[in-house]
């Protein structure tokens, strides 16, 4: 089913039916067919730049790394906050940089779940949310400040919903 799945990915046009192909390589945690995702990272449709962005949560490694960061400059919020969490999923200290600007997204979904990444990315992370606590955008020291406040088995359990 694997293969299939991959040549239907790789092959894909229509969005309502790309989009279902690439969450069911997710939820089949199919390495194959969510590689064969990352170039619809670029897709016209937003559905499918979410679905690449949740399927690329479960796909270490360096392309979706940086197809999750290119995610992070999406139009659609949606898609940004997906690109964060996944990011933040990854374990993608390099992610760091991309992330902490985030904090001042328009979004506050997308202000939350780069928080929630960046404090599951380790020192480097929280001392940009100890930078932003500190900063002069009001909506960025906020959402660091509670974020900075979990715990690290809440701050798991949320990154992770």
């Amino acid at each position: 089913a694997g293969e299939a799945l991959t040549s239907r990915i790789r092959n894909g046009t229509q969005m309502a039916e790309l989009a279902a192909w690439i969450e069911l390589a997710a939820s089949l945690d199919h390495p194959q067919a969510i590689a064969s995702a990352v170039p619809h990272a670029t897709h016209r449709a937003p559905g499918v730049r979410r679905a690449v962005a949740k399927a690329l949560a479960r796909h270490p490694g360096p392309e979706a790394a940086r197809a999750l960061m290119s995610l992070l400059q999406d139009s659609d919020f949606s898609v940004r906050a997906l690109a964060a969490r996944g990011l933040g999923q990854l374990g993608s200290a390099a992610a760091v940089p991309a992330l902490a600007p985030l904090l001042q997204d328009r979004v506050w979904q997308v202000r939350l779940r780069a928080a929630l990444a960046l404090a599951q990315l380790g020192e480097r992370g929280r001392a940009a949310l100890r930078a932003a606590r500190e900063g002069s955008d009001r909506f960025a020291r906020e959402i660091a400040t509670m974020v900075s406040g979990l715990t690290d088995g809440a701050v798991l359990e949320l990154g992770d919903s």
